[in-house]
């Protein structure tokens, strides 16, 4: 079997991911918003498994970029992908965002090791990285959903993260290295 080209694997297995997570979430936004209980939790699971899907298929992506020789200059080592994709991640204000891929590697490794606590929260006991459902705004920067509205949300060093915003900062480093679409 032959490998897509790249920018097929980013349309077809990335991006698509990354969008029906953004569709996930918004079927939690509105099944939160009508009061259903049942149809909430589903869309909590949903949520939470689109998300971790994304962040492991975006993550993995920077060794796809090297495998396949993408980038030119060829970076030396995956680990130097690694660090031009975290020096391009910004968010949509342009501030910069080097740990984001890094948030993105951490949450795609734990997802092998993760914990199922209820239909909200997600936990990796040993290295302390916590995906959840969350209501309130995210601390650490002005970003992702509005105060009140549900996303999925890593916590990571005590500090609150949108996923959402997470995966559109580093697919904004993509954007700005090869110029696939966010």
């Amino acid at each position: 079997m032959g490998q897509l080209v790249i920018e097929t694997h980013w349309e077809r297995l990335v991006r698509r991911s990354n969008h029906q997570f953004i569709q996930a979430e918004d079927w939690l936004v509105n099944a939160t918003s009508a009061g259903d209980a049942c149809v909430a939790q589903d869309a909590a699971y949903e949520a939470l498994r689109t998300g971790m899907s994304a962040a492991i298929f975006l993550y993995h992506f920077a060794e796809v970029a090297f495998e396949r020789n993408a980038v030119n200059p060829h970076p030396a080592s995956i680990a130097a992908m690694r660090a031009l994709i975290q020096a391009n991640s910004h968010s949509v204000t342009g501030d910069a965002r080097p740990d984001d891929h890094r948030i993105l590697g951490g949450l795609a490794n734990a997802v092998k090791h993760a914990e199922l606590k209820d239909p909200n929260i997600i936990e990796v006991p040993h290295t302390g990285v916590v995906v959840r459902i969350s209501h309130g705004k995210p601390v650490a920067f002005d970003e992702g959903r509005a105060n009140g509205t549900p996303q999925v949300v890593v916590v990571a060093t005590g500090r609150d993260r949108p996923l959402g915003a997470i995966i559109e900062n580093v697919s904004r480093g993509w954007n700005a290295i090869l110029g696939l679409p966010v």
